[in-house]
C-alpha cells in the first residue's frame, strides 16, 4: 500500500471515529433507524441501513424458524456456496465460546471461528480475519443475528456499544414483521385445487357485477428458479414470501390466489389502482428488497385482464386459470 493510500485510509478512520465517538452520531444513528417503517421488508431495510452506516463488506442477517434453525435472511459479499451453506441448526450453538457469549444477550466477537468451517466455502473461509455477532433479542429469545466478517475500511472502536443500540430498539419490531409475514402467508395460501380458486373467483365477480376490477396473472417460475439458486430457501418458501409481499402492497381490498405450475392470479378493484403500470412496477421493485442476491428489479411475466359489467366470465376465466 502506498503513502497515499494509507493517508487516504488514515482520513477516512479518523472521519468514521470522530462522528462514532460522539454522542450526535449516536442520536443521527437512531434516528435513522426509527425511521424504518415498520412493514414485511423490515429486516431487508435495517440491513441495508447497517451496511450503509457500518461500511460493511461481508455480513449475513439469520432468522430464526422452526426447531432452532437460523436461515441465511439477507447477506452480502458472500459467494454462492457459502449463501448456500450458511442454515445454522442448534448444534452449531454447542459451541462453548458462543454459548457463553450469547447469554449475555449483547454484541461479542469470537476468536475461534472453526465452528463457523463448514458454512462458508473454502475460498470465504481462508479471507476471515474477525467475527462479529449481534444478537436481535425479542421477548427474552433470541429471534435473529447479524454476523460481521468484513469491514470496508476498518473496525469501529465502539462497534459494540453501537449495534447493541441498534438491536435494542428494533429487535422487537424485526420480530413481528416476520411474523406478520408468516401469518399473512397462513392466510393467503389457499391448499385448493383449481376448481376451489375458479369458484371462490367467480363468487368474488358474481357479487360485485357492478363495479370493474384487474386480474392480474403472474408467472413466478423464472424469479424464483434464479432466486433458488442463490438462497437457502426453498421453492415453495420463496413463493409464499413473494405471495406474501404482494398481497400486503395490494391492500385488504386485494384478493390472490396461487395457481399451478408457479403461477398467481391477483384480483383488484380498478378505482384502486390508477396506473396499472406504475402498480405493477412497485410490486416487481419490492423484491430486490426482500431479496438481496437479486440485483435488479425482475421483469415479471403478467398478463392483464379486465372484468366489466358486459364481460363474458366463462371467456375470461377460461383465458385466465
Amino acid at each position: 500500500m502506498g503513502l497515499l493510500d494509507k493517508a487516504e485510509k488514515t482520513q477516512v478512520k479518523n472521519r468514521f471515529q470522530e462522528k462514532n465517538n460522539s454522542e450526535t452520531y449516536s442520536q443521527i444513528l437512531l434516528k435513522k433507524v426509527l425511521s424504518l417503517k415498520p412493514t414485511i421488508d423490515y429486516g431487508a431495510n435495517l440491513f441495508h441501513l447497517l451496511i450503509k452506516e457500518f461500511e460493511l463488506s461481508k455480513a449475513v442477517l439469520f432468522y430464526k424458524k422452526e426447531n432452532n434453525l437460523f436461515l441465511n435472511l439477507y447477506s452480502i459479499g458472500y459467494d454462492v456456496t457459502t449463501n448456500n451453506r450458511l442454515r445454522l441448526n442448534r448444534n452449531f450453538f454447542s459451541n462453548s465460546e458462543i454459548q457463553e457469549s450469547l447469554k449475555r444477550k449483547e454484541p461479542f466477537s469470537i476468536t475461534d471461528f472453526s465452528c463457523f468451517k463448514n458454512y462458508f466455502s473454502k475460498r470465504e473461509y481462508g479471507l476471515i480475519e474477525n467475527i462479529h455477532i449481534i444478537p436481535f433479542i425479542s421477548q427474552n429469545e433470541m429471534i435473529a443475528f447479524l454476523i460481521i466478517t468484513e469491514w470496508k475500511n476498518f473496525i469501529p472502536d465502539n462497534w459494540s456499544e453501537m449495534l447493541n443500540l441498534v438491536s435494542k430498539k428494533t429487535s422487537d419490531i424485526l420480530f413481528k414483521s416476520r411474523m406478520a409475514l408468516i401469518e399473512s402467508v397462513e392466510e393467503n395460501h389457499t391448499g385448493n385445487t383449481q376448481t376451489d380458486i375458479i369458484l371462490k373467483i367467480k363468487s368474488k365477480l358474481e357479487n360485485n357485477l357492478s363495479e370493474s376490477f384487474y386480474l392480474i396473472r403472474m408467472d413466478l417460475s423464472s424469479l424464483i428458479q434464479t432466486l433458488s439458486q442463490t438462497s437457502d430457501l426453498t421453492a415453495a418458501n420463496i413463493k409464499s414470501e413473494i405471495v406474501s409481499v404482494f398481497k400486503t402492497m395490494s391492500g385488504v381490498e386485494a384478493e390472490l390466489y396461487e395457481l399451478p405450475l408457479n403461477r398467481i392470479v391477483l384480483i383488484q378493484n380498478t378505482s384502486r389502482i390508477p396506473d396499472i403500470d406504475l402498480f405493477l412496477h412497485q410490486l416487481s421493485a419490492s423484491l430486490p428488497l426482500l431479496y438481496t442476491n437479486l440485483k435488479e428489479t425482475p421483469d415479471l411475466e403478467k398478463s392483464i385482464f379486465i372484468f366489466e359489467e358486459d364481460s363474458s366470465l366463462e371467456d375470461l376465466l377460461k383465458d385466465l386459470i
